[in-house]
């Protein structure tokens, strides 16, 4: 370069994009105003390509998000309605363990009344058997009377021969004396 061109000013852009990025340009004398418009138009356009691309990308992670969010709606709403049928299996739950507990305690007043009807049968058998004992006895004793009722009849007909025999000789006897008395009014002293 010549020492004119040397003499003018001295001009350094520096710009610092996203990312970390440097652009750093230098230019000398007239041409400063040239290349700071063609930074400026390089600004202008990586600025506007940087916007769409953030555009670009709040729409596919708005897209992304609305994808998700209704996944995770449609997982919550199952959700929801897994929560609503197991507390509807906690109530059926809970309903069917107080009717157990209901039914035990039917079988238990049950089982009650089987030990009471038990040992109401044991002693209405033990009363059965002191009946069939006590009627045992009643017949061994009927039957004991009934022999001595026959005992009785025999001596009642043995009397009663006795009786027939004792008329039939008090009538013999009654004839004989009737006998006697004639034979003895004859003999008169």
């Amino acid at each position: 370069m010549s020492g004119a061109a040397a003499a003018a000013s001295d001009v350094t852009v520096t710009y610092y994009a996203p990312y970390k990025w440097a652009i750093v340009t230098r230019a000398y004398g007239p041409d400063a105003d040239a290349l700071t418009g063609t930074l400026d138009k390089g600004r202008r356009d990586m600025l506007i390509t940087f916007a769409v691309a953030a555009v670009l990308l709040a729409l596919v992670v708005g897209a992304i998000a609305w994808y998700w969010a209704r996944r995770v709606a449609g997982q919550l709403t199952g959700l929801t309605g897994a929560l609503a049928r197991i507390a509807a299996i906690r109530a059926d739950t809970e309903g069917a363990v107080a009717a157990i507990d209901a039914i035990t305690e039917a079988i238990d007043r049950v089982s009650e009344y089987q030990r009471a009807i038990a040992g109401a049968v044991e002693e209405q058998t033990a009363t059965t058997d002191e009946m069939q004992r006590n009627v045992q006895r009643a017949a061994t004793a009927s039957g004991a009377i009934a022999a001595d009722i026959d005992g009785v009849n025999s001596s009642v007909a043995t009397a009663q021969r006795a009786v027939e025999t004792s008329r039939a000789a008090a009538s013999r006897l009654n004839a004989n004396a009737a006998t006697l008395t004639a034979l003895v009014s004859r003999f008169r002293l």
